[in-house]
């Protein structure tokens, strides 16, 4: 029997990928240099799932994992010294379940991690821009199924309004 604290080790384990230096500035790279070794493969290896969705509370919507990383290549390029500060994780137990249809349910996890943290950037006029953001991974069978995110849309809205190219929104798969 797997103890308790096993358990959440293993669903740290899944998500620690995530918490590894992944952008530009984290690594100390250009934006270019950054996209030309990600291309080559070389980056995080995270176990997800293919057909997972990426849920975001700004537009209660849901997009496929290949629309969200073109969203965030665009932003990068955009905001290359975009990073995260103060993360912290914290894993959870539970049997979580979304409804598919009217009255029927599918269980979607058995587990997962909370990674809190704060995006900072350089916005486009020179203003710095710091945005608290929350991704729930949601984790079954030793892969990441599912991805909420959650940012404080006061702070948000304005800065993408004001600074968000209007070809760089997020496009909805459904909800």
């Amino acid at each position: 029997m797997v103890s308790i604290e096993e358990r959440l080790q293993q669903y740290v384990d899944v998500v620690a990928p995530y918490l590894e230096p992944n952008y530009p500035a984290e690594c100390g790279e250009t934006f270019e240099q950054w996209a030309a070794r990600r291309a080559a493969g070389d980056g995080p290896k995270m176990n997800m799932d293919p057909d997972r969705l990426v849920w975001s509370n700004l537009d209660d919507s849901a997009i496929s994992p290949a629309e969200h990383g073109a969203f965030a290549r665009e932003t990068l390029s955009r905001y290359p010294d975009l990073r995260r500060e103060r993360v912290r994780i914290s894993p959870f137990i539970g049997r979580f379940a979304v409804a598919t249809v009217p009255g029927d349910i599918e269980e979607i996890a058995d587990g997962g991690c909370v990674v809190e943290q704060v995006v900072v950037a350089t916005a486009t006029d020179g203003s710095r821009v710091r945005i608290p953001l929350c991704v729930i991974f949601y984790v079954k069978d030793g892969k990441i199924v599912r991805l909420h995110e959650y940012q404080d849309r006061a702070v948000y809205q304005p800065w993408a309004d004001g600074h968000l190219a209007a070809d760089l929104k997020r496009t909805s798969v459904g909800k």
